[in-house]
């Protein structure tokens, strides 16, 4: 009973914030996303202290202070991803893709002109929730693979916020692995992260100079399927708009083969999106999760 009231009390929260949003002007939503993103750091501050112990693991060299500002950008970092998830199904495309700019979409165009299909893989950085729509106005047909929200009120609004976004959704359950060979095979991209622990089910790559276990889906689905292996990151900019980079990943592994080979190429993948981190460790939600929790001897820290 007390689970259901808690679901409600944030359900309301979350629509309340919601309605605000898609009421304020374009031009100040990245002043109510910081607002936002201020009000959580101070007053709900969930998992801050999961995100400066994974800092502490990641820049050992970070007095507290320098961490408490990385904090509090990923704080403010969420506030623009909250209302850009609100305002973007209600904007023209033109809006959008003013508000989100590609560099190197020629690396789309080459490898979805293979006829295989592009996996589209990379971080909870920047606003990786309106990411799939700027790619669908553009012209492309994606689908996001996603996990469900374990509030169900607060699942279902999101949900269909994603549905009016112009990605199709796949639930990362049941019938997923087919869906996605079938959309890979239709020459479609399908857009899926590697940046969370996966536990047993995942491969140990060096993370930050730590083991990490990390989804292998992403670079299963190329192998296996020959799509191309693209990272997609979006960089928040100072006027609340984003620029997304794509740079495709070779999955060449020499004459490694099976296991090897999937663990090579998920290192590599990883150590792209680390570099991009370490340039702007505020931009990416995954401090907030204990991206090191499981560990190669069972250990959890």
């Amino acid at each position: 009973m007390l689970k259901k009231i808690k679901h409600y009390f944030e359900y309301f929260f979350v629509l309340i914030v919601a309605n605000m949003a898609r009421l304020i002007p374009i031009r100040f939503a990245p002043f109510f996303g910081n607002r936002l993103g201020d009000i959580g750091y101070y007053f709900v501050p969930i998992r801050k202290k999961h995100a400066l112990e994974s800092l502490g693991l990641a820049f050992p060299e970070k007095n507290m202070r320098e961490k408490r500002r990385i904090v509090h950008n990923v704080y403010r970092n969420l506030g623009q991803v909250a209302v850009n998830h609100c305002q973007f199904p209600g904007m023209s495309d033109d809006d959008v893709l003013k508000k989100i700019r590609f560099k190197d979409e020629n690396v789309l165009r080459e490898a979805i002109s293979r006829g295989k299909g592009i996996v589209l893989t990379g971080a909870h950085f920047g606003d990786w929730e309106s990411l799939g729509m700027a790619i669908a106005v553009s012209g492309y047909p994606v689908n996001v693979v996603i996990a469900p929200i374990h509030n169900p009120h607060i699942d279902k609004m999101i949900t269909e916020q994603r549905h009016g976004m112009g990605a199709t959704l796949i639930s990362r359950t049941g019938m997923a692995i087919r869906q996605i060979r079938q959309e890979l095979k239709a020459n479609r991209i399908v857009a899926m992260f590697l940046d969370q622990d996966a536990g047993r089910a995942g491969v140990f790559v060096d993370f930050f100079g730590r083991p990490a276990s990390t989804p292998s889906g992403p670079v299963k689905f190329a192998v296996k399927t020959g799509a191309a292996l693209v990272l997609a990151l979006s960089f928040p900019q100072e006027d609340g708009s984003q620029h997304v980079i794509f740079e495709e990943i070779s999955t060449a592994a020499g004459n490694r083969s099976g296991d090897e080979r999937i663990q090579y190429i998920t290192q590599r993948v990883s150590s792209r999106v680390e570099l991009h981190i370490r340039k702007n460790p505020g931009a990416w939600f995954g401090w907030l999760h204990r991206r090191w929790k499981s560990q190669p001897d069972s250990k959890t820290l």
